[in-house]
């Protein structure tokens, strides 16, 4: 049941729309880079115009300048992982950021390339339709709050880190939304953000006065092989580049590290004898990831994957929860290297199972074993292939009838 605030139109009583805050994916969103006028660049940096006398500057879209300036992306764009804080950390005199804007975070960063440009402004068609069908005004009782997918999730935890932003901006919103409380939204990464936020970071007086459900769009909860693929060889992000170099920038990104496949403690959701990661005739399972990570040369980072871990993104969340995921697309499932070495070390052969084309069908589904683990209801909605567009990317991007399920979820606040 819908609150009773109502708004002032003209001579017409309308309902006041219940707010709802939603959470981009992986590299969903842009990034901003502010550069101390005293760091040490690259020699391919110097002419750019990352001094802008603290004004910010554009990082995250635009594939056309990353083909013409491919290392001096790759050095702000690259991230080191602290070993006794496991904070992702940037370059000396290097700051990236998510705009505080979410709505201009998530608009066409890249005009003149479709494809990033699309990638960049996929929630477009929802917050349209929540305009358009339901009444919804952008920053008010619709937002998005953008987050930098790049770092460690620990980054989130620490003051002024991401989940202290989240927290204020969805009280603030409630408060300015006569009370009602918020409809929180993930998709895809931003599904395990959320999960970590409600789990780890908010206790259930807080969710209790705030949070009204949370809509699970395509959620990472236990990991996928597209994660996997990227952070071992450089794979499956879609950077026209050769695999190595794309390795170079990835292998520090602790965010993506957090969608490495896993099982959390004292739940199984792979199974102690499926083979994530072969090399050679050594095979490891998704509990030895960091055996294989150091294997293949990824010993900087691995550590990070054991601690990651612990952060529980599986249990219930503690809320009324809408869990909506498509299935039936060939997805990544595991990596066969033949060596360690040369041009096999870049090229595995790579093994596919059941998901959405991103993530396995294990991941999205851990959602179904909430029900009879948390008094609130639990709604899972399953979407065949033959209604979703672009499967993982278009469950969110195109897909009305997943808008209409947020819109219904928001709605019934009893």
């Amino acid at each position: 049941m819908r609150a009773a605030g109502c708004l002032l139109l003209g001579l017409a009583w309308v309902e006041a729309a219940p707010p709802v805050v939603v959470l981009p994916g992986l590299m969903g969103s842009m990034l901003e880079v502010d550069v101390d006028p005293n760091a040490t660049l690259p020699a391919l940096c110097a002419a750019k115009q990352y001094f802008n006398g603290g004004e910010k500057t554009r990082l995250w879209a635009d594939v056309g300048e990353l083909s013409i300036d491919f290392a001096c992306f790759e050095f702000m764009a690259g991230l080191a992982t602290n070993n006794e804080t496991f904070l992702s950390e940037s370059p000396a005199g290097v700051t990236v950021t998510a705009p505080k804007d979410g709505i201009k975070a998530t608009s066409c960063l890249d005009p003149a390339n479709a494809a990033t440009c699309l990638a960049s402004s996929y929630l477009k068609g929802f917050l349209d339709y929540m305009i358009e069908s339901h009444n919804y005004t952008l920053a008010h009782d619709v937002d998005v709050v953008a987050y930098d997918w790049r770092v460690s999730p620990y980054n989130h935890y620490r003051p002024g880190g991401f989940f202290e932003t989240l927290k204020a901006r969805i009280e603030r919103m409630a408060a300015d939304n006569d009370g009602q409380r918020v409809t929180l939204t993930g998709h895809s990464m931003g599904g395990y953000v959320g999960a970590l936020f409600l789990n780890t970071y908010v206790d259930a007086a807080w969710k209790d006065r705030y949070i009204n459900a949370w809509v699970s769009v395509a959620g990472v909860y236990a990991g996928a092989g597209k994660a996997m693929g990227a952070l071992l060889y450089g794979g499956a992000q879609g950077f026209p580049f050769a695999h190595h170099l794309v390795f170079d920038i990835l292998k520090g990104w602790g965010g993506m590290m957090a969608l490495l496949p896993s099982n959390a403690p004292g739940a199984a959701v792979w199974p102690s004898n499926f083979t994530a990661i072969q090399i050679g005739e050594k095979k490891y399972s998704v509990d030895e990831l960091q055996a294989a990570m150091e294997a293949l040369g990824q010993i900087p980072s691995a550590h990070l994957t054991d601690k990651l871990r612990s952060l529980d993104s599986q249990s219930p969340p503690g809320v009324k929860a809408h869990c909506v995921f498509a299935r039936g697309s060939s997805t990544a499932v595991a990596a066969k290297f033949k060596s360690a070495e040369g041009l096999a070390r870049w090229y595995p052969e790579t093994l596919h199972g059941d998901g959405d084309g991103t993530v396995p069908i294990e991941s999205l589904s851990v959602c179904n074993n909430w029900a009879g683990r948390q008094p609130q209801h639990v709604a899972v909605h399953e979407f065949p292939p033959a209604m979703v567009k672009g499967s993982h990317f278009g469950l969110m991007a195109f897909n009305s009838g997943v808008w209409e399920v947020i819109a219904r979820a928001a709605a019934d606040s009893a």
